[in-house]
């Protein structure tokens, strides 16, 4: 980690203009933290194939200025890391891809600045069981929202409340055995829904009207 802090800096500071995208795969530690990216001005972050489980509230500070696109797959990762995210307001493209998490909470978008240009949210293939009443409420420019390939067993009255931009629902690959209007309400833009893979029995004509 120490050594990884090191060479960023260095290279922030030789040819940081020049710096579209960093990639960190394949380490060992567990925890996100530290000025590891304080003097980065990428625009893409790929984080891939490293046990993380949490990332400390300040390692996105200087280059959340720039960072429009932030892609963390096949982590360790148990709670969705609300702090750290608080500050990412030029993110667009926001990927979480084979994790741990199990509960997205009602407030993880509270007072932050990540739903400002977010257009594109993938939390897929994970363990989210739950998912609070009107969690996305403050995404309000998101065009497509994938859940697919978790553990969701059940959806809540509006759901998907806030999300009138949306374009692209992905459920699927869940353990989802209803889908009601009351979850779907809002989505007004919405042209690809996708609820394969689910426990649904039926769906009728009405639920999507």
């Amino acid at each position: 980690m120490a050594s990884l802090s090191v060479a960023l800096q260095n290279l922030a500071g030789l040819n940081a203009s020049k710096v579209e995208e960093i990639v960190i795969r394949k380490s060992h530690f567990s925890i996100l933290y530290g000025t590891l990216l304080h003097h980065s001005t990428a625009r893409v972050l790929k984080i891939h194939d490293i046990p993380i489980k949490s990332i400390n509230e300040y390692t996105f500070w200087g280059i959340n200025t720039t960072l429009e696109e932030l892609r963390i797959i096949n982590t360790s990762l148990t709670s969705f890391p609300r702090e750290a995210f608080k500050v990412l307001g030029n993110l667009k493209i926001l990927e979480i891809d084979s994790h741990n998490i199990q509960i997205l909470n009602t407030n993880e978008f509270d007072d932050s600045q990540l739903p400002v240009k977010l257009e594109k949210i993938y939390l897929t293939n994970g363990n989210i069981t739950e998912i609070g009443a009107n969690a996305f409420q403050h995404l309000k420019k998101a065009k497509v929202v994938d859940l697919h390939g978790n553990q969701i067993t059940a959806l809540k009255k509006n759901q998907f409340r806030g999300l009138r931009d949306a374009e692209v629902l992905d459920i699927s690959f869940n353990h989802i055995a209803k889908l009601e209007s009351s979850h779907i309400a809002d989505l007004t833009k919405l042209t690809i829904c996708n609820v394969s893979h689910n426990k649904l029995a039926e769906l009728s004509r009405c639920e999507m009207s």
